[in-house]
């Protein structure tokens, strides 16, 4: 069941996406990296939302009553064994400077994410498993 973990296990995954592709702009100038990834979280956060909430608006609006079809569950635990495996490739192909840092971020972050999307879930009315 997709509750607050999922959504904040995709907001983490995309935090490090964007921190990954984009790591050739931070500017120490401006703040530890720290403060960089963390200014990453709350804007994609808050996008997310946004998003999420402008999707369920459009989808209330042009949804008739219709029988929905849902994956089953199944197909779901595979599809995420299929992600899971990807990742676990992927990190297994990096060079273990840059993994080290994955490292080093991920143990900082985790903690922060977990607040903040608790947090923005919250203000958005999704209630926590």
């Amino acid at each position: 069941m997709m509750g607050e973990r999922q959504a904040a296990e995709d907001l983490v995954q995309e935090v490090f996406l964007k921190a990954w592709r984009a790591a050739g702009s931070h500017r120490p100038g401006r703040g530890s990296v720290r403060t960089w990834i963390l200014s990453i979280v709350r804007h994609r956060g808050v996008d997310l939302l946004r998003s999420r909430a402008s999707r369920r608006r459009t989808q209330d609006k042009v949804e008739a009553p219709a029988v929905k079809v849902q994956p089953s569950e199944a197909f779901s635990e595979t599809w995420r064994n299929s992600h899971r495996n990807q990742v676990r490739e992927a990190l297994k192909a990096l060079p273990s400077e840059k993994l080290k840092i994955l490292e080093q971020v991920s143990t900082s972050l985790v903690d922060y994410l977990w607040t903040s999307a608790s947090a923005l879930f919250r203000l958005d009315g999704i209630e926590g498993n």
